[in-house]
């Protein structure tokens, strides 16, 4: 009976070990740099910055819990839906349509209804929680936005 628990424990060891090689974080691509961004007033920035880099751009601050799986799985598999739904560091690229007034609003509906960022990434990230300014920041930036007919390249 002991000789099985420690060939389980030792297989256990050794599926954890083997599993944190799988990590797969994507790096960061410094010609993605958000500051870089013309479109994107600094106010907006600086909003985007604390409250919606880490899965909304290509500049994701990788906590140190990241790098263990299968905590890191989960991580990055939410990183990229975010960035699929909506990445900043795109706006600008050649190969990415500009957002359309409507997809800005979203922006708006998200951050005005709480929806983002989202609850366990603001308990984590106390820091992140959009105040009402944000909002009236992301709403605004929305609002002019759809006023120009969207996001000129």
């Amino acid at each position: 009976m002991r000789a099985h628990a420690e060939y389980f424990l030792l297989g256990f060891a050794f599926l954890f070990l083997f599993a944190q090689g799988m990590n797969r974080v994507p790096p960061i691509s410094a010609a993605r740099k958000l500051e870089h961004s013309k479109n994107i007033p600094p106010a907006v920035q600086a909003v985007v910055e604390r409250s919606c880099r880490d899965c909304h751009t290509a500049e994701t601050a990788w906590p140190w819990y990241s790098r263990i799986a299968p905590v890191s799985w989960l991580i990055e598999r939410d990183v990229r839906k975010g960035r699929t739904r909506l990445d900043f560091s795109k706006w600008d690229s050649r190969d990415s349509k500009a957002p359309t007034p409507g997809e800005v609003e979203e922006i708006c509906g998200a951050a005005s209804s709480g929806d983002m960022p989202p609850a366990p990434y603001r308990f984590i990230h106390p820091n992140s929680k959009l105040t009402s300014e944000d909002v009236a920041v992301f709403c605004k930036w929305a609002d002019e936005l759809s006023a120009k007919g969207g996001l000129p390249h």
